[in-house]
């Protein structure tokens, strides 16, 4: 913040936004812009194919990435798995194992 200091607080937006059309369709779109960086938008679509089985795909504008994957949850526990393109990494594989602990 000071002109003397070369160290500078991290100063950026993030708006999303959330939508359902159905019980089995979720539309989601997010912007973010950091002051020193050009505005980023997010955009996917989930659907529930069955309660425990959900696909997902989506783009990202910047770095530019089209990515797609799906989930499995069982009462508590489940994984998710994505696969993405993105032009400076190529090829980019995610896994998530996760469990949720009840009040």
């Amino acid at each position: 913040i000071s002109p003397e200091s070369e160290s500078r607080l991290p100063t950026s937006v993030q708006l999303g936004l959330h939508y359902l059309p159905s019980e089995s369709v979720s539309l989601l779109l997010e912007f973010e812009k950091d002051i020193l960086q050009d505005p980023i938008v997010k955009a996917g679509i989930e659907y529930r194919l069955k309660e425990w089985v959900i696909l997902r795909t989506g783009v990202n504008s910047q770095p530019a990435k089209i990515f797609a994957g799906f989930g499995i949850q069982k009462e508590s526990y489940g994984f998710d798995y994505s696969y993405g393109n993105q032009s400076a990494l190529g090829n980019t594989h995610h896994l998530s194992l996760f469990y949720q602990w009840n009040d």
